[in-house]
């Protein structure tokens, strides 16, 4: 199902810390006062093509916010996957059906600088995946491909072949850190009644680890090819570990 959206996506806060001295004489130490951007971002239409806008502000508390005739227009197949820095100076966004992800300069308001730019569609095989961001140094792209199996003598289904799709992202600078694939297990109680995993779709990040819920109990470990990734299967959840 498909939604349009309307979301406000980054309210980070930041807190100070206050020096005190020993001394009742000695005056604290100024605190610096300086302000950051909340980016803030609109989906205008579901379809394809849609139209996705931003603009960043420095007060979440006060005023208000409207996109008529303003705001910056990040490019946009089909609503734009996009994600701030944890400081605010930094807006990414994934061109979701135009398979390219960009980088921009928060600059207040409107205005933004793009950066840099990188097609990801022939790294991870379409123009379609989603991404997540793991920190403010790298990025995960995750796309999931399906095979239905026959038998070839009786031509009857026998089960489908779901294959995960993995590339990591540096966010310094968009380059490709590691590309991943591997098939999904299936148990066979699953398999028997024609359950796969279709998709990863935004998976929960908790310190390195990106999270998505695994449709049935699992018990399994899987150490991929060269060690990059490790990814247990561990009820009801799939652990993706960057190392």
């Amino acid at each position: 199902m498909i939604h349009n959206l309307k979301y406000l996506l980054f309210g980070l806060t930041l807190t100070g810390l206050v020096a005190c001295s020993e001394d009742d004489n000695t005056e604290p130490d100024e605190q610096p006062t300086g302000e950051r951007f909340y980016t803030i971002g609109y989906a205008d239409g579901s379809g394809s093509p849609s139209a996705t806008y931003t603009q960043s502000v420095t007060d979440l508390s006060d005023g208000t916010i409207s996109y008529v005739g303003y705001g910056f227009e990040v490019p946009s197949t089909r609503t734009a996957r996009i994600f701030a820095s944890s400081d605010g100076t930094t807006l990414y966004g994934l061109d979701y059906g135009g398979g390219s992800v960009y980088k921009f300069d928060v600059d207040g308001g409107q205005d933004y600088t793009q950066l840099s730019e990188t097609n990801v569609q022939y790294a991870i095989g379409t123009a379609y995946p989603r991404w997540t961001k793991v920190n403010d140094d790298y990025a995960l792209l995750h796309n999931v491909t399906t095979e239905r199996i026959y038998d070839e003598a009786s031509g009857d289904y026998l089960k489908t072949v779901a294959t995960a799709q993995l590339v990591s992202i540096n966010l310094d600078d968009l380059t490709f850190r590691s590309i991943q694939e591997f098939e999904i297990p299936v148990n066979q109680e699953d398999e028997n009644r024609g359950a796969y995993v279709f998709r990863i779709d935004a998976p929960v990040v908790v310190g390195d680890k990106a999270i998505t819920e695994w449709p049935r109990e699992h018990t399994i470990r899987i150490r991929t090819h060269r060690s990059r990734w490790i990814i247990i299967l561990l009820r009801l959840w799939l652990w993706i570990t960057l190392l």
